[in-house]
């Protein structure tokens, strides 16, 4: 598979980027249909991910999203806590789709749930021992 890199980076220029680029849709295409249906069922289905040591998961979601239902992170964070993982879910309520964004990515100004969201996963990562200690 081409090695699709970025200026600052690896030192490539936007010619070996698009070089690259069309290297890879040959690759993608080449693929067995089998096996391009098993990588499109693992986006779509994260349950065909889960796996013994799969990494602490905070899942922090609109409890009535209507893109992704919550019983299906329900059933995501059941599947990891059944093969032994750490897993939390939090319901949030009235929230809407993005929540957890940046305002520079959201239509409204209001910065509060995502500097709530952004401090629960820092909290989250602490308690995982995933963050340097100390100020």
């Amino acid at each position: 598979m081409p090695n699709i890199g970025l200026s600052t980076r690896n030192s490539t220029t936007p010619i070996d980027t698009i070089r690259d680029a069309k290297s890879a849709v040959v690759s993608i295409r080449r693929l067995d249909t089998a096996g391009l249906r098993a990588g499109i069922l693992k986006i779509v289905c994260p349950q065909q991910s889960v796996r013994p040591s799969f990494p602490p998961t905070l899942l922090l979601h609109e409890a009535d999203d209507k893109a992704v239902p919550f019983t299906q992170v329900q059933t995501f964070a059941k599947a990891l806590t059944d093969a032994k993982n750490v897993c939390e879910v939090e319901a949030l309520e009235g929230r809407g789709y993005g929540f957890f964004n940046s305002p520079a990515f959201r239509k409204r100004d209001e910065a509060d749930d995502y500097k709530a969201s952004l401090s629960r996963r820092e909290r989250f990562l602490s308690e995982q021992k995933l963050l340097p200690s100390g100020p």
